[in-house]
């Protein structure tokens, strides 16, 4: 079948028009939203496709049951804690690693982030129990993104591009990623799934994206837990400080859980398309219009 979202992406994108602003934030159950993407019919199609091109957040209500959620938390943060710290390239077979990523590294990335990441990978062993609940959602995530449902899926880096799961660790009293534009070229949305609740395993800071007045809008409250949420990989967005002034623990649990899917270039090509960090003065309280501002998913 063709992809009328491969059509209705070719028709409007231009590097000129990419969003760099949030506009609004919508919200629709992830089985209503996986029904329509698979039926592709049109007008839906066309109401998604603008909508996220017009700097919208899609919130996917209910994509993971909780308690998926809350066990694999767990899981990864015992998988972290039998295995020290570590970095590998994506070259060959890449192991699944985790990397702490303190102040002493945070400058080494393409955009700034004091975070506790784990990198899984489709040709391991799954030691979370991961795929199968990941890869139901991120298909759909594809279709709409006009790529094929299985695309990159059987990739190894000697392909170029490949699929790769994180989870993030953002610790109570320093966890935090700068405002950034995220490599849009092998997946048009960043595809994130809430794993922690403010309130309850941390008290301040999280998720903002910029608006168009150049205001950094907090949105933790409008995603709950399970819920994915999408926007265009350009929209600025970063993690506020959490609770900052509270002492750093890396051995606990409490703080910001993230979970993210990404379609990203392997370290076998030279020239790697990646995100990059902006700082506030390029931003703060300066107004941008984007310049496509289509209707709104309905």
């Amino acid at each position: 079948m063709e992809s009328l979202f491969k059509k209705e992406w070719a028709a409007i994108e231009r590097d000129e028009t990419r969003p760099r602003r949030l506009r609004n934030y919508v919200r629709i159950p992830f089985a209503e939203i996986k029904r329509r993407t698979l039926a592709q019919d049109p007008e839906f199609v066309r109401q998604t496709v603008n909508s996220l091109y017009a700097g919208d957040v899609l919130v996917l209500q209910g994509a993971y049951p909780t308690g998926f959620i809350e066990d694999i938390k767990v899981k990864a943060f015992e998988w972290g804690k039998q295995r020290p710290s570590s970095f590998h390239k994506m070259l060959g077979r890449t192991p699944d690693f985790h990397r702490i990523i303190d102040e002493s590294l945070a400058h080494k990335y393409s955009m700034e982030s004091i975070r506790h990441m784990y990198y899984f990978f489709r040709w391991n062993d799954d030691p979370l129990g991961l795929m199968d609940q990941v890869y139901d959602k991120w298909r759909v995530i594809k279709l709409i993104g006009g790529f094929d449902f299985d695309q990159y899926e059987n990739n190894t880096p000697d392909d170029g591009v490949v699929d790769r799961i994180i989870i993030a660790h953002y610790p109570s009293g320093t966890g935090e990623l700068e405002t950034h534009s995220d490599p849009y070229k092998f997946q048009r949305t960043i595809m994130g799934t809430k794993m922690s609740i403010r309130g309850i395993d941390y008290q301040e800071g999280g998720l903002y994206f910029v608006d168009d007045k150049g205001n950094e809008v907090d949105i933790e409250n409008n995603i709950d837990l399970g819920d994915m949420y999408l926007s265009y990989a350009t929209v600025l967005h970063g993690v506020r400080t959490i609770d900052p002034g509270q002492p750093t623990d890396w051995n606990s649990i409490k703080g910001r859980w993230f979970l993210g899917l990404y379609s990203a270039a392997s370290d076998v090509p030279k020239d790697r398309h990646t995100g990059y960090g902006v700082t506030k003065s390029e931003y703060l309280g300066k107004a941008y219009e984007n310049s496509a501002t289509p209707t709104t998913v309905g």
